[in-house]
């Protein structure tokens, strides 16, 4: 022991001093015969190391660890016949062991031997055709180094000679994972053969992953409900029908499942992963982070599980703990191309823009698609005011995805802020000479003549990029701005229900029409349109809430308000204040004090500058007599800076009253 620490600290003589003493009174002791081996290596002595080597193997001819050492030294040397005669004289010594056998065989491998590889695993099946190892050690290798026709066609032929030898039908299977269709039919045939036996469920399973991926979920939650009918704590299968739950928008009913899996398995991680987005689904951030947190500590290499919660504290604006998390991930593994580009994204949120340029050229050098680091590149520029050198790098991305919407906008952009509103004509009118279609480029035309104040232009702009593609949403939005910059706000209304006959449900187009109809006093429009944009997508957060809060502020009967309690019961455990607001404010409308009143505190505490929180809970507070806490709320409400909120005249009213009451 002695010897080997003072090795790791690199005092070489003293170490081999020890060893020697030791070798001068055991000869052939292993372990020290090794320890000298790896310090003769170190000085530069191999050779000598395995004189030694081969002096104690004539010692203890049938000592294994011995002759590996040996073959390690011949592979160092370049010596590969010798280490290949020594492998043969390892399996010499125990012909029955196939583990030494499959090591010649990796060998061969390594050292591009790869004729005697195979030829080498064919004669282990030779000698034994039941070796179902050493078929599969075969089948791997051709896959990998001949070719998967001839891994299929080998294997084809062992399943037929070994029908009822699932595991050689599971990995047929597996071969043909990118034709799902000849895959089913081998899976099928094991059901056939196994019915609801453990390879009969597992087939089953493997049906109802293939069933996912193509989108036939009544077809996986047949087979998912199969499975649990027989096993009802089937790992793949709770989690499978908890994905099918998550469609749903049941959370509950998928958190019920996997909470299952995770008691079996506390450390599983998809599971994990699946919980958080549950959670996430259900109103529970908190919950989705501990989940998420469990999963990287159940594996810390795994890219997907920290990305995921680096995201997640991105959404809660924990951008210094995603930093860590992805930077502790980078040191796991630096070339992590997801992992670069979210850190490089996290470092722009923070302007440190060398960090972040450093990120982003790393990702670069590694990514299969380096057009992603050129947009980060662009948008570092970009916000450094490093104009030319942004619209390089979008010129960049566009070259290599000319479609890239999102890329074309930022290029616009920067000419605009470069004050070259003509060079980004000139681009955009070079993209539609070559393809006259291109809707996208002629709205971006009618933005730049609106922002020179030609608004004629700008008009016939987006009419002409309607005409080319009227399901392109981003031109209604803007025409419909444009009107509104115009102070015609019928005709803003009616652009955007020309969008909506095109696009009905069109999420942005119904919101944006309901703003407009609650500013120009519509409210009976503004209510519905957002109750229809809630219809279409019912997990919007923002839908949810400017209906609730609407009707709350405006309608007094009370199943109007109960069915928009309904809507806004989902706000009653976040953390974003406004929607805690609109929660407790329903609950005062409704004399839910109780609910009201820890709501409406909660909104202020978060957002203590908003004087419509307080104005709300105030009335709150006089609600249940308590006046001068209702007071000071009211008076925080009217008293602040720019103070012009629905209710301020009440809430002045009220003032009145309660210091009148008080006096």
């Amino acid at each position: 022991m002695q010897a080997v620490f003072l090795l790791r600290n690199k005092e070489t003589e003293k170490s081999q001093s020890i060893v020697s003493k030791v070798l001068a009174e055991q000869p052939n002791h292993i372990e020290t015969t090794a320890l000298l081996a790896q310090i003769l290596v170190s000085q530069g002595k191999t050779d000598a190391a395995l004189n030694n080597v081969q002096a104690a193997i004539v010692a203890r001819p049938k000592e294994k660890s011995l002759r590996f050492l040996k073959i390690a030294l011949h592979r160092k040397l370049v010596q590969l016949p010798e280490a290949e005669q020594e492998y043969k004289n390892l399996i010499d010594l125990d012909p029955a062991d196939n583990k030494l056998k499959y090591a010649l065989a990796e060998f061969y491998v390594s050292s591009s031997q790869l004729d005697k590889a195979e030829q080498l695993l064919q004669q282990i099946i030779t000698s034994d055709p039941e070796n179902l190892e050493a078929k599969l050690a075969l089948i791997k290798f051709l896959a990998r180094f001949k070719s998967l026709e001839d891994a299929d066609k080998t294997l084809e032929g062992y399943v037929k000679a070994a029908p009822k030898q699932y595991k050689l039908r599971f990995v047929l299977a597996e071969l043909r994972q990118n034709q799902p269709d000849r895959a089913r039919k081998i899976y099928q045939e094991i059901v056939d053969l196994d019915g609801t036996g453990n390879d009969g469920l597992e087939a089953r399973v493997r049906l109802a992953q293939i069933a996912m991926q193509l989108t036939e979920k009544d077809r996986a939650r047949q087979l998912v409900d199969e499975v649990l009918a027989e096993d009802d704590e089937n790992k793949q299968a709770l989690l499978i029908r908890s994905s099918l739950y998550l469609d749903e928008n049941k959370a509950e009913q998928a958190i019920a499942d996997l909470r299952i899996i995770l008691g079996n398995d506390p450390q599983f991680e998809p599971a994990l992963r699946l919980l958080a987005v549950a959670y996430l689904l259900n109103g529970d951030p908190v919950l989705a982070r501990e989940a998420l947190e469990k999963a990287v500590e159940s594996n810390p290499k795994s890219i997907k599980s920290r990305t995921m919660l680096a995201g997640l504290l991105v959404k809660n604006n924990d951008i210094d703990a995603a930093s860590q998390l992805l930077e502790d991930g980078l040191k796991l593994k630096p070339n992590d191309a997801t992992s670069l580009a979210l850190i490089s994204n996290i470092y722009i949120k923070k302007k440190q823009w060398d960090r972040a340029r450093k990120s982003a050229n790393a990702l670069l050098a590694v990514s299969k698609e380096p057009y992603k680091a050129h947009f980060l590149l662009g948008t570092i520029y970009q916000n450094q005011g490093s104009y030319d050198q942004a619209i390089g790098e979008y010129q960049q991305v566009l070259t290599e995805k000319p479609d890239n919407v999102v890329v074309l906008r930022r290029l616009i952009e920067t000419y605009i802020a470069r004050k070259q509103p003509e060079r980004a004509l000139d681009y955009l009118n070079k993209r539609i000479s070559s393809n006259p279609d291109d809707a996208n480029s002629v709205e971006l035309i009618g933005e730049i003549r609106a922002w020179q104040n030609k608004l004629a232009n700008a008009e016939r702009s987006y009419q002409m990029a309607i005409k080319i593609d009227p399901k392109l949403v981003i031109t209604y939005r803007q025409l419909a701005r444009l009107y509104m910059q115009q102070k015609q706000p019928d005709k803003a209304i009616s652009i955007y229900q020309q969008g909506l006959t095109v696009l009905p449900g069109q999420s942005d187009l119904l919101m944006e029409l309901a703003s407009l109809y609650q500013n120009s006093g519509e409210i009976d429009q503004a209510i519905a349109t957002y109750k229809l944009a809630l219809d279409h997508e019912p997990n919007s957060l923002y839908a949810a809430n400017n209906y609730a809060a609407l009707v709350a502020d405006a309608r007094n009967d009370r199943e109007s308000l109960n069915n928009a309690m309904k809507v806004a019961e989902r706000f009653k455990s976040t953390d974003q204040p406004a929607f805690l607001d609109t929660y407790g404010w329903l609950a005062y409308r409704l004399a839910q004090y109780n609910e009201a009143v820890p709501a409406l505190e909660k909104a202020v505490q978060l957002a203590p500058d908003f004087p419509v929180f307080r104005y709300h809970l105030g009335m709150v507070y006089h609600a249940v007599d308590r006046d001068a806490a209702a007071l000071r709320e009211l008076a925080q409400a009217v008293e602040s800076k720019g103070a012009d909120f629905a209710g301020i005249k009440e809430a002045r009213q009220l003032i009145e009253e309660l210091k009148n009451k008080s006096g």
